[in-house]
């Protein structure tokens, strides 16, 4: 009887000590990931006036995270669409039709002079300017990529 008594009493302190986990605290990370944007001088992303792209031409692309850190930008591409007219030869007529350059930059981080001489001199309303594959260095000499700059002129 002894024997039953123990082995039911161990049992039961066993059972209850074991079914009272203490619960580990979880420490909740209030680090906000990095978001990054690129500019091209003061602009980024959306409709800019032609005045501003003017003044603008020459201005390096800086890439900033959300706590406005700077990075070194090291390549990026460049597309700008614009209409163009032609003069079809046939019936002597103007014909208005949208036009592309496309440029490569490497180991820089600004337009090249006839690419911001050429931009300054001809941009007008409805021109689109698209800055891509805009690479740039982290401190730890990585390289990544930053958002499109995507410029509609109005």
């Amino acid at each position: 009887m002894k024997f039953t008594l123990l082995s039911l009493f161990l049992f039961f302190f066993l059972s209850n000590s074991h079914a009272q986990v203490k619960s580990k605290s979880i420490i909740k990370s209030e680090a906000v990931p990095l978001t990054y944007q690129a500019y091209w001088g003061p602009v980024k992303s959306g409709d800019v006036s032609a005045s501003q792209i003017k003044a603008t031409a020459q201005a390096p692309i800086v890439v900033r995270d959300n706590n406005k850190n700077v990075y070194e930008v090291v390549g990026f591409r460049i597309s700008y669409v614009f209409k163009g007219t032609v003069k079809d030869e046939l019936s002597g007529e103007l014909k208005t039709m949208k036009d592309l350059r496309v440029g490569e930059f490497n180991d820089t981080n600004s337009l090249s002079i006839p690419w911001f001489e050429s931009i300054r001199d001809n941009v007008k309303h409805g021109d689109q300017i698209i800055f891509s594959k805009i690479l740039f260095k982290t401190p730890v000499a990585k390289r990544l990529l930053a958002p499109d700059i995507r410029i509609t002129v109005d």
